[in-house]
């Protein structure tokens, strides 16, 4: 059988740090080589493999020198910025969409107007902390920022969030309603059943 396997690019295959999906996929790759299948492997160019390797990029990106973001459309997010950031690899990319939000330029990489600034980037990538560069993604990216952020315009939505309750509820005191007496209740509802001669006209 021909099988095409993509693995992430944060690391190589199997990864020379931690990478968990990297090495299951290393695990799985060799071994259906070694039941004879045809295999081909996208993943970064220093993977180890049985497979036929097609690199994807050079290196993994948690190791690469940086990673380069040539957008020329107006993309809203751009996911594999804070990707790269996340590893602590700088990002160079042009200035367009949501570029210039998403890269503090100078501390997780370089908002580029074209190639030849790109090319200028790369020669101060030196410049740049990696520690810093995940620093600043713990900072501005993570889940806990996100929900923190949604609490601020929850916060704002109902200012004062002690009083304010959901329209069109209604407060029920249980105290104030004595327990049920299933001895009526088994009363009321025999009294409703009709008799076992009835004909029911």
């Amino acid at each position: 059988m021909r099988i095409a396997q993509v693995a992430p690019l944060a690391e190589s295959v199997p990864p020379k740090l931690y990478g968990g999906t990297e090495r299951v996929v290393a695990w799985l790759v060799d071994e259906l080589v070694n039941l004879g299948h045809e295999v081909t492997l996208f993943a970064s160019g220093d993977s180890v493999t049985g497979a036929d390797l097609i690199p994807v990029c050079p290196r993994a990106l948690r190791l690469g020198p940086a990673l380069l973001f040539p957008i020329d459309w107006p993309e809203p997010f751009g996911l594999v910025m804070i990707e790269a950031m996340a590893c602590g690899t700088p990002v160079i990319a042009y200035r367009s969409g949501s570029v210039p939000e998403v890269v503090d330029h100078g501390i997780t990489g370089f908002v580029v107007s074209g190639e030849e600034e790109a090319i200028q980037a790369i020669g101060r990538l030196g410049e740049l902390d990696r520690r810093r560069i995940r620093a600043q993604f713990e900072k501005r990216f993570t889940s806990r920022r996100m929900a923190d952020e949604y609490l601020n315009h929850y916060a704002g939505l109902a200012p004062d969030r002690n009083n304010v309750k959901p329209q069109g509820l209604v407060e029920i005191d249980l105290l104030a309603h004595s327990p049920m007496n299933t001895t009526d209740l088994n009363t009321d509802l025999n009294s409703q059943a009709p008799d076992a001669g009835s004909t029911g006209t």
